[in-house]
């Protein structure tokens, strides 16, 4: 969303004419987030929010550049990490996203911007953050 207020209200337009039950951002507005009910990490970054009071919300939680949270099915986790970031705060973001994963016994949702290029993902190349990330995630098969 690039943290443009606009997009934050168009988008929550539908959500309300369409009845959606779950928002995940990557650079949400920030003023948006700290004034309404958003989960969010630490900078405001990445961001979920349940709109459905039907489906509890067991566990919720935040890290580094990623935030989740957990019904009794599912476990949904935001994510962005800056491309401006040294590579080592990538690869932190990633472990601590792995290791979350790792720790529960359901179906896991991903989203989010990670800033990395693959081929596998349709890149024209593949660069250092892109191949990590696909080694990462096939891991947690």
């Amino acid at each position: 969303m690039n943290k443009s207020l606009a997009s934050h209200d168009a988008i929550m337009k539908i959500v309300k004419r369409r009845g959606v039950d779950l928002v995940v951002f990557s650079e949400p507005n920030v003023r948006k987030m700290q004034d309404e009910s958003w989960l969010h990490d630490a900078t405001c970054s990445t961001a979920v929010r349940s709109f459905n009071s039907n489906i509890p919300i067991v566990r919720h939680g935040a890290g580094l550049g990623h935030v989740w949270l957990e019904t009794a099915d599912i476990l949904v986790c935001s994510a962005y990490v800056s491309p401006n970031v040294e590579l080592v705060v990538f690869e932190e973001t990633l472990y601590e996203l792995s290791r979350l994963i790792n720790a529960v016994c359901k179906d896991v949702v991903i989203c989010g911007d990670f800033n990395t290029k693959n081929v596998s993902w349709g890149g024209g190349v593949t660069d250092k953050r892109g191949l990590l990330l696909e080694e990462v995630m096939a891991g947690l098969d």
